[in-house]
């Protein structure tokens, strides 16, 4: 940048900067300010050696100000002390990573010297990130920074904004701002400020969790969607989701704060992940309620973000019984089985394939969804008590089970949700996942946990409140899928149990107690399918064949695309094939894979690839299901439920399913690894 010509004025002016160290920005900013009277560098560095590095202009101070010490933790006093300092009544303020647009200083000028009563100047700041300047979004903003000294008031520790009562002009001068070389830099930035934000706060626990389920995800959509940020592209989305980030590391950093001030954080490293998988019970039971979507193909929920922010937590914890957990964590995953290695290759292998051939990224973007959520759970499992596993897995069942409930009795007819992409239902359970089969295949789930589980081992009343409403919101569903899946699971379980027997102890009345509850449940399940209304539509008619012939032609055209390439490679996990890709686009958007499970393997796979998966599932439930047919029975329900729905890559069910097995596998084998 050029520096601009000294425009005719007769109004005094100082520029404020406050700088920590010298760059580039900074150099072309100072020389490119030769019109103004003042320029006052505050210099924050703790060495006080800005002096010695900056070019000397006739119209340049540096000073030092006792509150603007590097690192700032109060930017607001640090401004309004260094602008007293200043020897002219009008303030213009930079920061040392902005610059004045070149035609911006006439601009100043003209606009100071004409009208006495103006006393504040809006100006609009651009963020320049990676190369490109953002025009939408939080990148896109009008603040006041030029005002009269006795006016010009900063508020706010972080994130400063000018306060006054005064009207305001509102400028077309503006100001570019270079903040964001990397990302790396950006959420090193980020995570500096929200640690000064958080000191500031108020709010207690309770308005602190609520606020963390609730204003990250708000902050995204405010930014992204209201503030047009996805009209900057990939840019507009980063800059969207570190700002969400911000938000969400205020209050962890603040939850830090208040269990501090409780005397926990030394005692008990482990208490702020406590809380925080809460807020994921929460986000996980709001279900389709909190999810985006980015574009046809491509759609993120509040837990996803969520979920990130908790394995970036974790990552970073500098508490030695945290790293001690995640190195602990660390040795399972590379003490997985050879099998596992190998099968995990055989994706990634098949993966990349796929990515070569169709330049088609989602499928790469459903495979680190699994990672993540992967990882997710194994750190849960790591971090936090059993008996809170236990107690979040069976709030999340039963809540699934009230709020499908609620939307049945209050809101029967969702055939509206066609216009957003979903099915239309009428009089069927959906609940938050708006599917009646997946929300089906979570009930089935959590009524096997609620029955199975240690922790209601001797609460046998609380154990029949919530089996009898998971029950009766699970026959609401209409999902003959579920029905069929979850009776061979129960099967599976009462068979197993019966065998436990002595054979001295096998008789009627010994069977019918193990298989008492069941029957009843059963018994719920179905007077809730004859009892309740049906004013109309197919979905409530158990002898449907709509949904039969849909899904036979899914598979059928799956397996009619396959070729001797795919047999033996598969054409990637995730990825859909090239006829599917180009001529059917509404088939992409409501289904990426056949229905049928193993259809789906051997598509994505190939026949290898499937008799890896099929031997490594093997292995892995002969080691870890001994004397455990709880185990058995929700791996047969998942296979059965797979085989007529994309059941196990379904984000709710994927993780429901995970946390189930893990609580399963550590009261089975609680000193040995939980993966394969």
């Amino acid at each position: 940048m050029h520096a601009t010509k000294n425009p005719s004025a007769s109004t005094s002016i100082s520029v404020l900067i406050l700088a920590e160290k010298v760059s580039d920005v900074l150099l072309t900013s100072i020389r490119s300010l030769d019109w103004a009277t003042e320029v006052l560098v505050i210099d924050t560095s703790p060495e006080k050696n800005l002096q010695t590095q900056l070019p000397p202009l006739n119209n340049l101070r540096i000073l030092h100000v006792k509150e603007a010490v590097s690192p700032i933790n109060d930017f607001a006093t640090a401004r309004n002390t260094a602008q007293k300092l200043a020897k002219h009544d009008w303030i213009l303020w930079l920061d040392s990573d902005e610059l004045l647009d070149p035609s911006s200083a006439s601009q100043i000028m003209s606009l100071l010297n004409s009208s006495d009563a103006l006393e504040l100047v809006s100006v609009t700041r651009r963020d320049v990130a990676w190369g490109e300047e953002l025009k939408h979004g939080e990148g896109n903003q009008r603040i006041i920074r030029i005002g009269k000294k006795d006016t010009l008031k900063f508020e706010h520790a972080v994130h400063e904004t000018a306060q006054s009562d005064k009207p305001t002009y509102h400028s077309s001068i503006v100001i570019k701002h270079f903040a964001h070389s990397s990302i790396n830099s950006f959420i090193a930035k980020i995570s500096h400020y929200s640690r000064i934000a958080a000191s500031t706060k108020k709010s207690t626990i309770l308005e602190n969790t609520l606020e963390l389920a609730t204003f990250p995800l708000t902050k995204f959509l405010y930014t992204f969607v209201f503030k047009a940020g996805f009209l900057d592209g990939w840019r507009g989305f980063i800059y969207s989701f570190c700002m969400s980030l911000h938000s969400l590391f205020v209050r962890i950093h603040r939850y830090e704060i208040l269990l501090s001030n409780q005397g926990q954080s030394t005692i008990n490293p482990f208490k702020k992940y406590s809380w925080l998988a809460w807020v994921f019970v929460l986000l996980f039971s709001l279900g389709q309620l909190q999810r985006v979507q980015l574009t046809p193909l491509v759609s993120i929920y509040a837990h996803d973000i969520f979920i990130v922010f908790w394995l970036g937590l974790f990552l970073t914890d500098a508490s030695k019984k945290i790293r001690g957990m995640l190195n602990k964590m660390w040795i399972q995953i590379k003490n997985v089985s050879v099998h596992f290695k190998l099968l995990f290759f055989w994706i990634v292998l098949g993966m990349f394939a796929a990515f070569v051939t169709n330049f088609d990224v989602v499928p790469l973007l459903y495979f680190s969804r699994i990672l993540v959520y992967s990882l997710f759970i194994l750190s849960l499992f790591t971090l936090l008590p059993r008996e809170q596993l236990q107690k979040m897995w069976l709030v999340t069942g039963v809540v699934a089970a009230f709020t499908g409930i609620v939307q049945w009795a209050m809101l029967p007819d969702t055939r509206f949700l066609q216009v957003f992409g979903w099915d239309p239902h009428f009089y069927r359970l959906i609940g938050t996942f708006f599917d009646p089969a997946f929300t089906g295949m979570i009930l089935a789930l959590a009524l096997v946990f609620w029955q199975t589980n240690t922790l209601l081992k001797d609460q046998s009343r609380v154990r029949l409140i919530g089996s009898s409403s998971i029950a009766l919101a699970l026959g609401l569903t209409y999902s003959r899928s579920t029905y069929l899946a979850l009776a061979i699971g129960v099967l599976i379980f009462v068979g197993f149990q019966i065998l436990k027997l002595k054979p001295s102890q096998i008789h009627v009345s010994a069977i019918l107690k193990i298989a008492r509850p069941w029957i009843l449940y059963g018994l719920l399940a179905v007077a809730a399918i004859v009892l309740a209304p049906k004013p109309g539509g197919e979905g409530v008619n158990l002898a449907r064949t709509a949904s039969v012939t849909a899904r036979a032609d899914n598979t059928s055209m799956a397996i009619s695309s396959l070729t001797p390439k795919s047999i033996v490679i598969g054409n990637g996990l995730f990825s859909i094939g090239d006829d599917r890709i180009t001529n059917d686009p509404i088939l992409i958007s409501r289904s990426r894979f056949p229905d049928n499970l193993f259809v789906m393997l051997i598509t994505a796979l190939g026949i290898p690839g499937t008799l890896l998966v099929l031997y490594w599932g093997s292995q892995y439930l002969m080691h870890n299901a001994h004397n455990k047919p709880e185990i058995l029975a929700i791996v047969a329900l998942l296979l059965v439920h797979a085989q007529f729905q994309n059941t196990v890559v379904q984000p709710f069910v994927f993780i429901y399913f995970s946390g189930i097995l893990l609580i399963y596998m550590r009261e089975q084998r609680p000193q040995k690894k939980l993966i394969g």
